[in-house]
């Protein structure tokens, strides 16, 4: 497996190149601290996997995602952070990486991240899955909606007209109305102001 890294922090870049080395089947191909060297020398080197934490000098690592992504799909991501937090860990997933790994894990987990990632999976640090299992403990309501239900909800969220929605998810204003209906019964809310609300709570915007 050939591996590129993206850290900004030397030592601890430092660190996961000592660590990763020890495994006989990974190659470090290279390593930078910022996401512009970091495009050039991954469409150059084509690694398989790239580690990548989001908070960089002057930069987010979500650009790097997002470049990839629409350039070099099959580059798999593992990103590794100090975030925590569901929405924005959710968000990572959305936006295509393969893999979560907070920094607070022990370095095991980056191994099993990799080889997780490496056989098509995606992979969660041991930390993160109980972040997820105390929030689908403690916000059901989320997962009674359906994908057209949520897809919807998060069209509002980010400010469309039924008539766009509509267009967007090629249904009727009519079939709208139905879903927010539906929508409101199911979450307990009573006006488009109150998903709004619910769905910047809840991250899905």
């Amino acid at each position: 497996m050939k591996i590129y890294i993206v850290e900004d922090h030397r030592l601890l870049r430092e660190t996961w190149v000592h660590f990763l080395k020890s495994k006989i089947e990974i190659e470090i191909i290279g390593d930078t601290d910022n996401i512009r060297d970091a495009y050039l020398e991954i469409e150059k080197l084509k690694p398989n996997i790239v580690l990548l934490d989001i908070n960089l000098k002057g930069d987010s690592g979500i650009i790097l995602i997002q470049e990839l992504k629409n350039t070099m799909p099959f580059v798999k991501i593992i990103v590794v952070s100090m975030h925590d937090e569901y929405a924005f860990i959710k968000k990572m997933f959305s936006l295509g990486i393969q893999g979560y790994v907070s920094k607070n894990a022990e370095i095991n987990n980056l191994f099993d991240a990799i080889d997780t990632v490496k056989e098509g999976n995606l992979y969660l640090s041991d930390d993160i899955k109980k972040t997820f299992l105390d929030y689908a403990l403690n916000n059901q309501n989320e997962y009674i909606l359906t994908y057209k239900e949520t897809q919807l909800i998060s069209f509002i969220g980010h400010g469309f007209s039924n008539k766009e929605i509509a267009e967007k998810m090629n249904i009727s204003t009519k079939t709208v109305e139905g879903h927010k209906t539906k929508i409101y019964k199911k979450l307990n809310l009573h006006s488009t102001a109150d998903i709004i609300k619910y769905t910047r709570e809840k991250g899905l915007i």
